[in-house]
């Protein structure tokens, strides 16, 4: 039977929240009081949100839900001790994310005012997350417990890495890391992105709002298209958790049926593609340099064609108890029948840890509408000049904006750091560029392509003064950083450059030479920043002379000559060749962001 859609008579967003919570508390068989002592919690940590008008249509976006409600609730799937949540984005009088980051700022001050939330945390990292002009999809959300009640609430606040742009997030995480005390862990995160920031993006970080020791620090992560192997890879971020439960949970939300009756694991599978990626979230605290808990978070919505489906899969996925408490908690936030929409049910997550696993599902409030799963593409989508695009976007966010360059820029100069940083760069590009970029002039049969490729190799070589080879410069420069050599390499100091080294020999060995004409568009481009950054670093000090920075003060300026160069390269790629130009341009993005990865460990462990 269809049921009566009560956004349409219930007028504000509280009302709303109440009827749903009523309804949740029946469902859920609390005790006597538990819907009312909710309720009024709820009221007080909305404030004003509370008391807007719930229109027939969203009048702003919110991105918390599908329908774009601005506020969804989750249960930890315990028949024995359930636990709800409520996750709100604050509102003002228009839609523009600085009214929206000035509501949530009332509402940060309220929860430190009325429910004795700590101010210190989020005081700490606020310069970071919430800059005057804001960019991108949100600014500030905020979360806490409403079941069971008690005196601590347990509050959160989210903030947007991306607030400042998508290739700023990294490094502000790291930054924010440092100040909340886990100066440690920005290596684990990285390992968790083993296939760079545009494949394993940041998305989200919520601090617990406590003084408390066990603070938790949670990193949000969104996987693109990713096999069960980099799943595994991200379980295996924290001691704590069990990457066979991960990858079976996985499997077993987004599969129709077990295969004779089990799920296997396999570590090389590619996970289906369907609407929005997975998610993982990575939770710190204190100074420990590992995740202490890893939580995946699996977009059911993606792989059903209805939430009667859903619920079908969750009761295969779970024992009765718990399948009967999710079923119970989705009929009581539905207002329409089961089949006629998706989405009530947004995400299953498993946090894995030994011991103390626990599942949730996110649960739509739907004030607008039910949405249909949406099916994505490609990751790339053919298109005019996509590898123009490429060079655009690398060129508004580049490299240097990685957290190893972010922490070398607000430290005092290392030149021990300096040294590594320069001797892996040697064996990992300087050594072997001449050679590499002769093979892609070679493999490639585009006269104009060959023939800027060709001038870039000749000043590589000197213009053919041997002296004058911008590896023998290099050298130099090198030989120089020699008196600030540690006198104890740290264990697997020369790994970084030999894994760029194979990187970039498999790149530029794809057997399709405009692999490798991606890659020589972008690997100057990175150059061109790298050299840049570099230079201002040295230039902080005294203490090399001119003469050995000849290799750094050239390379500054021809780099910024080919990195123009990149951007007539991109234009001329032929249209069949643009999909692998652009591969093997991203390819080597991601192996220079590994790269900077392994050198932040390197440097920094």
């Amino acid at each position: 039977m269809t049921r009566l859609n009560v956004a349409s008579a219930v007028r504000t967003f509280g009302a709303h929240a109440e009827f749903l919570l009523g309804r949740l508390a029946a469902g859920l068989a609390l005790p006597e009081g538990a819907a009312e002592g909710m309720t009024a919690r709820l009221r007080d940590l909305f404030g004003p949100l509370a008391d807007r008008p719930m229109t027939a249509r969203a009048p702003w976006s919110s991105n918390i839900s599908d329908d774009h409600s601005p506020f969804e609730f989750s249960l930890v799937l315990d028949a024995k001790h359930p636990e709800l949540r409520v996750l709100w984005e604050s509102q003002g009088n228009r839609g523009d994310l600085r009214t929206k980051l000035a509501a949530a700022l009332t509402t940060q001050r309220r929860l430190v005012d009325d429910f004795g939330a700590s101010p210190t945390r989020f005081a700490a990292v606020a310069d970071l997350f919430l800059p005057p002009d804001p960019s991108g999809s949100f600014v500030l959300w905020h979360a806490a417990r409403l079941w069971p009640l008690s005196a601590d609430p347990e509050l959160k606040a989210y903030f947007n890495p991306q607030v400042r742009g998508r290739r700023h997030a990294a490094a502000l995480i790291e930054d924010a890391l440092d100040r909340l005390g886990s100066r440690r862990a920005w290596p684990t995160v990285a390992s968790a992105m083993p296939r760079g920031p545009e494949l394993d993006e940041i998305l989200y970080v919520s601090l617990d709002l406590t003084a408390s020791t066990e603070a938790r620090t949670k990193v949000y992560l969104q996987h693109h298209d990713p096999t069960l192997e980099v799943l595994r890879q991200v379980a295996a971020t924290s001691p704590n958790s069990e990457p066979d439960e991960i990858i079976a949970f996985y499997r077993a939300a987004t599969a129709d049926r077990p295969a004779n009756g089990e799920f296997e694991v396999l570590a090389s599978e590619r996970v289906p593609r369907a609407g929005v990626s997975p998610g993982s979230c990575l939770s710190f605290v204190g100074d420990g340099a590992c995740a202490r808990a890893v939580t995946l978070h699996v977009p059911i919505r993606s792989h059903v064609d209805h939430d009667l489906q859903a619920c079908e899969r969750v009761a295969r996925m779970f024992d009765p108890a718990t399948a009967a408490l999710h079923r119970a908690a989705v009929e009581a936030v539905r207002q329409r029948r089961l089949e006629d929409g998706v989405g009530l049910t947004s995400y299953l997550s498993l946090r894995s840890q030994h011991g103390r696993s626990r599942a949730t599902c996110y649960l739509s409030a739907e004030c607008y509408s039910a949405r249909p799963a949406e099916v994505t593409g490609e990751h790339f989508a053919v298109g005019p000049s996509p590898v123009v695009r490429m060079v655009d976007a690398y060129e508004a966010e580049p490299i240097s904006l990685h957290p190893f360059f972010a922490r070398m820029a607000r430290e005092p100069v290392d030149h021990g750091h300096m040294w590594l940083l320069f001797s892996n760069a040697y064996v990992g590009i300087s050594k072997d560029f001449p050679r590499r970029l002769a093979k892609v002039i070679a493999g490639v049969e585009h006269e104009q392509v060959r023939c800027i490729l060709s001038e870039q190799l000749y000043e590589e070589l000197g213009l053919g003064e041997l002296e004058r080879t911008h590896r023998r410069l290099f050298l130099h420069l090198l030989d120089a950083l020699g008196r600030w050599r540690p006198a104890e390499l740290p264990e697997g100091a020369a790994l970084p450059g030999e894994r760029l080294a194979a990187s970039l020999e498999d790149i530029y060995g794809d057997p399709d030479p405009w692999v490798g004409v991606g890659a020589a568009i972008v690997i100057e481009l990175l150059g061109k920043q790298v050299d840049l950054f570099v230079g201002a670093q040295f230039r902080r000090q005294q203490e090399l002379g001119d003469t050995s920075l000849e290799w750094l003060t050239l390379h500054e300026a021809l780099e910024v000559d080919h990195a123009h160069e990149s951007a007539v390269l991109a234009e001329l790629v032929p249209v069949p060749h643009r999909a692998a130009a652009w591969r093997g341009g991203r390819r080597v993005f991601a192996a220079g962001w590994t790269y900077f990865d392994e050198m932040y460990a390197l440097c920094f462990r």
